[in-house]
């Protein structure tokens, strides 16, 4: 008898074409004779999938019975749903990609499976099985693949629920941007990774080197008195094997790793606008590691790439960028010396490095075209190539810069040409102004930045390595007390990321840095981890992107952070007084019992009076009231529609004894204080994913929900532009439209060379 399937369920063009179709008939056969198994194939969108069974050693169609597939569809350890049909046609060939062509004896069984995205983040177990016409079966073999999710989460918070979700807590800013930085000025590699704990528990998020490159007149036993400015004459572009006290390669690789261990970020700083030498001569062991740059004899005459004005002086009036600051001014313009520093920020960056401070960043060029002394694609060059680099390793992520410039950017200059490029900029008047009013017994708080930059591409201080070593003294004869108070200052605002030097000596008097003893690479203070810091640096991190109020009320500052549900508070001494008494503060500072991070001590408020006592700091960090505050949910990623591939955010949860996460309509899953999703890969524009977030106090539960939808790029633009012969390689189109950029920050985007 002669038996005929059912017409095939699901046939795509794009996957099968019906070429040579049979019919499937019944006769006695050994299910021994005849080999099956099964593969899987995947389309390029990874939207359906289609399951191919190959069936060889077949003589007769008509040996087969029946073919049937079984798909079970399992999330975790469950099973929830299995699917078993009939395939009701066969193939002489299966055309498309990953196709077959016609062979003897040989069939094919197709099943095509679409609408993934009603599957996605489940995993499929899927069996073809025949069944002959002698009664006897088999089965391929079984094809296990787990459709991908729209997201990937990952539990970031330290220690129990608890202890992470309060800010007594080592609760750590989600980017270097949101964070304090600890500067480890001096401090070799292995003292680095030795006090990585105390790094932790101080609250810091980063830390920042001193220049890992090879250094002029390395001597082990130089004092940093006489020494730390020997980092910062390097004699080439690439990190020291050895010359350069403060370690080596394989050092710096070791703390950056241990400090990722620890959640801790890793900033180095970058020597580029000049090499070690005088101003028109470059160190004659520069040669050893920079010969293109040194030319023959290490000067203009002998083909040194310097700039032509190298002899004169830069000032903010004139020369800016094209002449010396005491040293050899490389030309910055020049590919050969753009590609040395780009190979530098790369084998940093091999080693993990998470950013860069680039020195001297003031008298290197933009390109922007009204700079006075021309302009030159080095830092979009730079920038551009260590981004793109940093986006093609494994761990994908994009590096943070920043660059030193001191006291204004020079005549006819402005910050944003730097901003403009992805790089936050010192603003270093604004510090130095809070630094010496405290030092003269006058509270202070910025109510604008000198800079005019906007605080969150801002790195501040209360003091810096320069005004610490720098011929004009500004602040070794500051005490720690006037020091710590500043810094508790700007380190409370929020949105700026303040740097907090350790200092080479715990003396404060105007000849302590002459007398420092300390050798270079060696740990002098410890004072960045005292109480009153790590108080200001976990009151920072608690509060970021909540509002604040800031004011000075009878010689005291008040840095009043606040949202609907609670409010906290540092309070700083402008002077000897350590006691307050219906001291105004802000009206958002709610009413209640506070405990004071530095001391222990309780102060209250009412009806916008605060009282209590502060030690001998002189600073107070008032956490919310003796319940732990309001539970709140926040995210990081503050925008409701993306256009990249992939982009995350951090789900910060505070004050909670427990909190759950659901994505779309997948089942909770627990969480710690901090959550991180990355999404978006397998979306599709139009696609929208919801993030249900819930935190559960006692009996209470707070839930916050997020959505997140992939939108379309802008409309494409393509141009073509004639180069001069002049011109560099490096040209980029950047489009204005009168209101704002059409094609991201200037200088826009990289051309590419035609034919």
């Amino acid at each position: 008898m002669k038996r005929i399937l059912k017409s095939l369920l699901l046939v795509t063009s794009s996957f099968v074409l019906p070429l040579g179709l049979v019919n499937v008939n019944a006769e006695v056969t050994k299910a021994s004779v005849i080999d099956v198994k099964l593969e899987q194939q995947e389309n390029a969108s990874n939207s359906k999938i289609r399951y191919v069974s190959t069936i060889s050693n077949l003589s007769k169609l008509d040996d087969i019975e029946k073919i049937t597939y079984t798909i079970n569809y399992t999330k975790g350890e469950e099973t929830t749903k299995t699917e078993t049909n009939i395939v009701s046609k066969v193939y002489t060939s299966i055309a498309g990609t990953n196709g077959y062509a016609s062979k003897d004896n040989t069939y094919y069984a197709v099943f095509t499976l679409e609408n993934l995205d009603d599957w996605k983040g489940y995993t499929l177990n899927a069996t073809f099985n025949y069944y002959y016409s002698d009664n006897s079966s088999e089965s391929t073999n079984t094809i296990t693949w787990a459709i991908p999710s729209h997201y990937e989460v990952t539990s970031k918070g330290k220690g129990s629920f608890d202890e992470s979700s309060l800010i007594t807590s080592s609760f750590k800013a989600n980017s270097i941007q949101e964070g304090n930085t600890f500067h480890a000025w001096n401090w070799s590699m292995k003292n680095i990774e030795a006090h990585l704990d105390d790094i932790v528990e101080a609250g810091f998020t980063t830390i920042q080197t001193s220049p890992m490159q090879p250094q002029k007149d390395y001597y082990a036993g130089n004092t940093a008195k006489d020494a730390w400015w020997k980092v910062y004459q390097p004699l080439g572009f690439s990190v020291a094997k050895k010359n350069n006290q403060l370690g080596t390669k394989e050092d710096l690789s070791s703390m950056v790793t241990k400090a990722h261990e620890k959640g801790l970020k890793v900033i180095v700083d970058v020597v580029s606008n000049h090499l070690a030498g005088s101003s028109t001569q470059l160190d004659k062991n520069v040669k050893e590691y920079e010969s293109d740059i040194y030319g023959t004899s290490g000067n203009l005459a002998g083909g040194a790439l310097l700039h032509a004005n190298t002899s004169v002086g830069a000032t903010d009036k004139s020369h800016t960028t094209d002449g010396n600051i005491g040293l050899p001014d490389l030309d910055t313009g020049n590919v050969k010396v753009q590609e040395r520093v780009l190979s530098l920020l790369k084998e940093y960056i091999d080693l993990g490095v998470d950013g860069f401070r680039f020195d001297a960043a003031k008298h290197i060029e933009t390109p922007n075209t009204s700079e006075p002394n021309g302009p030159s694609n080095f830092w979009s060059y730079i920038l551009e190539g260590a981004t793109n680099y940093a986006n093609s390793k494994t761990n994908a992520y994009t590096p943070y810069y920043y660059g030193e410039i001191l006291y204004g950017c020079g005549t006819g200059r402005n910050y944003s040409w730097y901003t403009d490029l992805g790089m936050s900029v010192i603003d270093n008047s604004t510090g130095n102004n809070v630094r010496k009013s405290f030092n003269n017994g006058t509270a202070k708080v910025p109510t604008a930045f000198d800079s005019g930059v906007a605080l969150n591409k801002t790195i501040t201080w209360s003091e810096s390595h320069d005004t610490y070593a720098n011929d004009e003294k500004e602040s070794p004869s500051v005490s720690i007390t006037n020091i710590d108070k500043a810094y508790a200052v700007m380190g409370a605002l929020g949105e700026t990321s303040a740097l907090y030097l350790a200092r080479p000596t715990d003396l404060s008097t105007s000849t302590s840095w002459d007398k420092c003893s300390t050798k270079l690479g060696d740990i002098g203070s410890l004072a960045a981890f005292s109480t009153q810091v790590t108080a200001v640096n976990k009151f920072h991190n608690y509060w970021n992107g909540s509002d604040k109020s800031i004011n000075v009320t009878d010689n005291f500052a008040e840095i009043v952070r606040y949202n609907s549900n609670e409010s906290g508070m540092v309070l700083v001494s402008g002077g000897s007084s350590t006691s307050v008494t219906n001291l105004s503060v802000p009206s958002v500072m709610l009413d209640g019992t506070y405990t004071d991070l530095v001391s222990g001590n309780e102060f209250t408020v009412t009806g916008s009076k605060v009282s209590g006592t502060l030690d001998a700091s002189g600073i107070a960090v008032l956490s919310s009231s003796s319940t732990g505050g309001v539970t709140s949910i926040q995210s990081s990623n503050k925008k409701a529609t993306f256009t990249e591939d992939k982009v995350s955010t951090t789900f910060t949860i505070k004050n909670a004894d427990s909190a759950t996460l659901k994505v779309d309509e997948d089942e909770e899953i627990a969480i710690t204080s901090e959550a991180e999703v990355e999404f978006g890969e397998d979306m599709k524009v139009g696609d929208s994913i919801t993030f249900t977030v819930k935190a559960i106090k006692g009996d209470n539960t707070t839930e916050e929900v997020f959505t997140f939808t992939k939108v379309a790029l802008p409309k494409t633009y393509t141009t073509t532009f004639t180069k001069p012969s002049t011109w560099g390689d490096s040209i980029y189109a950047y489009m204005w439209n009168g209101e704002g950029s059409v094609n991201g920050t200037f200088p826009g985007v990289l051309m590419t060379k035609g034919e």
